[in-house]
């Protein structure tokens, strides 16, 4: 499934991986210092977190809107009801 900026959760990897690795090479190169790779591994991360809300069900959750089906005696089965419990008092 695409997000928003058009890449799959795949190919959102894909970019994550090449940026580590461009990272990895620009501080054997000298070109940042180890201090910046972690800044910038910690920016990916949070962008990865911010990117990751855009993941959502194939029907948007148009299923959790469909009636619950229900036993012969009328309680739902499937997920809890929420009515109170009630207990009958002799």
């Amino acid at each position: 499934m695409k997000s928003g900026n058009g890449l799959s959760r795949s190919q959102r990897y894909v970019v994550l991986v090449l940026a580590a690795l461009v990272t990895v090479l620009a501080v054997a190169a000298g070109v940042i210092t180890a201090a910046e790779a972690a800044l910038l591994a910690s920016r990916r991360e949070l962008a990865a977190r911010v990117v990751s809300v855009d993941d959502f069900a194939q029907d948007l959750g148009t299923s959790l809107l469909q009636p619950r089906e229900q036993d012969a005696d009328g309680a739902p089965h499937g997920r809890a009801s929420s009515a109170p419990a009630t207990r009958a008092v002799a």
